[in-house]
């Protein structure tokens, strides 16, 4: 089946089931004025209506949005028009800026990592424009040290893990003289053109502090793993995406291109909370900055593959947010 043919099924899918709620919302109106009740009563009752047909419509929002996802076409996509992408639309190899690409990495499995380096090899960048650093944590590992001096990889290593990711970024950026840097983490592939999309969109919009790519995710094989894909569809289909209009998208610590100068200026990516990346965006907002948000897979990565690592991660999103919400918003 088409991907054309697909969407068609989605929307009267969809479209039969929003039907379906206007014809019950008239006919809950109906029964709530007729017969009259009490005001008070009458209230109420408008009051409950709403809410359930908010609950539902929020449901149907972030299903509708991952199942897109799932249809997504890689070979086709609409950066700058409705439609293929135009290369004449993307910049040109002798307008691209110098970009330092950090993987973050910490007890992540050596054939994990090597996979992701050998897609960024592939990327479709200027090569004399592309600084690879694997920030690695923890104790040298010489399967990586060999990798990386072959393919002209700058390995950095921290035994003692300060500041966890925001730390091994920080390590990096404040030591370097690219005036861009691209964060992706060890389980993502970045798609050819991921980086050249990037800077012709950073070009574009004047040189903001964080273009921020929309990840998905290719191990969608258990329920538990679609159901934590749920939960980033609902960030990047729904919130990210209402974000982009106001140019204020949260920095989603991975696939993302930031203004090193920029950044710098407010002391490196914010390491007073485990959610380093929205705490950092959302103080760069606060401060006036504008963070883009493309809402264009740029890469696929894992999803938590069973409940422990999805507790936990769940737990360090409101943890972090948490910290984010008393730092940036106290009297």
């Amino acid at each position: 089946m088409t991907n054309g043919r697909k969407d068609q099924i989605i929307k009267l899918f969809f479209g039969l089931i929003l039907v379906y709620l206007f014809i019950y919302t008239m006919f809950s109106i109906w029964l709530i004025i007729f017969p009259l009740q009490s005001l008070s009563e009458s209230i109420f009752n408008l009051f409950s209506l709403t809410l359930e047909l908010l609950s539902v419509l929020s449901v149907l929002m972030i299903y509708y949005h991952s199942i897109k996802s799932y249809s997504y076409d890689y070979d086709e996509y609409d950066i700058f028009s409705n439609g293929e992408l135009i290369d004449d639309e993307l910049i040109d190899d002798d307008q691209c800026e110098s970009i330092a690409l950090i993987i973050p990495i910490y007890k992540e499995n050596d054939n994990l990592v090597i996979n992701t380096l050998k897609h960024i090899l592939d990327l479709d960048y200027p090569k004399d424009k592309l600084d690879i650093y694997l920030a690695h944590d923890g104790e040298l590992n010489n399967n990586l040290i060999d990798y990386s001096n072959k393919h002209n990889i700058n390995y950095i290593n921290r035994k003692v893990r300060l500041n966890f990711k925001a730390g091994a970024i920080n390590n990096i950026i404040k030591n370097i003289s690219n005036p861009y840097f691209f964060v992706i983490d060890a389980d993502h592939i970045l798609r050819e053109k991921s980086l050249k999309v990037a800077m012709s969109i950073a070009k574009k919009e004047n040189d903001p502090i964080l273009i921020q790519m929309r990840a998905d995710f290719h191990n969608l094989e258990t329920w538990l793993q679609k159901a934590s894909c749920y939960l980033h569809s609902q960030f990047f289909g729904v919130y990210q995406k209402s974000r982009s209009y106001r140019k204020n998208a949260l920095f989603a610590g991975t696939t993302a291109l930031l203004n090193r100068e920029k950044v710098l200026k407010y002391g490196g990516i914010l390491t007073k909370t485990i959610a380093e990346d929205t705490d950092s965006s959302v103080y760069w907002i606060i401060n006036g900055e504008k963070t883009v948000y493309i809402d264009w897979i740029a890469s696929t990565g894992l999803v938590p593959w069973d409940p422990i690592s999805q507790i936990r991660q769940i737990w360090r999103w409101n943890n972090g947010l948490t910290k984010s919400l008393r730092n940036n918003f106290k009297k």
